[in-house]
């Protein structure tokens, strides 16, 4: 199961009116993501989901004590990349490695799903109340909303799955933070790797850092338009 992450509104996302960064590039090409997608089939009626995503953002809005909610307005544009598991996963440790005070270099295996997930940097993670200085990416989050607070919660998505949701100010944030604590190179991305992403077997940092270009650049742009982050699986 590979991994893309959507920025745009949830409206668009469980319309399906989106296409990934795959079958942008190569038209026809048919991508399922039944998971994400509350187990649906057939493709959802496009009004349904719209008063279904009114209705839970209101709901989520009120429990959350929110005067103001984001916009699901159709002209919000969308954006989407994929960083895969691995590009993702080689993120999480780099963080994690940072946050516990390990040098990431000293990891000479190449990042792959079947080990990062495993790695005693991450287990103290696995609980909300962790201390650490990147709680938008280490605690399990799933989506980020275009919300002021709280940072880090859990609640139910469209379909009542439970989820950890975050922050786009705040995972923007924290993203810079790792960035300059780290490799200290803001704003250098490289579009040949954004683009085109790394070869399987790579080193941690170039995994990591083509991890971080996509999610930071797509941050941004949640940000700038107001939009959820998604991870679509």
């Amino acid at each position: 199961m590979g991994l893309d992450v959507y920025v745009g509104t949830f409206t668009r996302y469980y319309q399906r009116d989106w296409k990934t960064i795959v079958q942008q590039r190569f038209p026809g090409a048919k991508i399922v993501r039944p998971s994400a997608q509350g187990d649906q089939v057939e493709a959802p009626n496009p009004e349904e989901i719209r008063h279904a995503v009114i209705r839970w953002r209101s709901g989520l809005s009120t429990a959350l004590g929110l005067e103001h909610s984001w916009s699901e307005e159709d002209s919000k544009p969308y954006f989407t990349n994929k960083p895969a598991w691995d590009g993702f996963g080689a993120l999480l440790l780099w963080a994690a490695y940072d946050d516990n005070g390990i040098d990431p270099l000293t990891r000479r295996e190449p990042v792959r799903v079947d080990n990062w997930t495993s790695d005693p940097a991450l287990a103290r993670y696995r609980d909300l109340k962790a201390e650490t200085k990147y709680p938008q990416l280490l605690l399990g989050e799933e989506m980020w909303l275009p919300i002021p607070a709280p940072s880090v919660f859990r609640s139910v998505d469209l379909f009542g799955t439970q989820r950890t949701f975050g922050n786009c100010e705040s995972v923007l944030r924290e993203l810079e933070l790792l960035d300059r604590r780290t490799w200290n190179v803001i704003g250098a991305v490289d579009d040949e790797r954004l683009k085109n992403g790394v070869e399987n077997g790579s080193s941690l940092e170039a995994a990591a850092r083509f991890g971080w270009e996509v999610m930071h650049t797509l941050a941004q742009e949640a940000v700038r338009h107001g939009v959820p982050v998604i991870l679509d699986y």
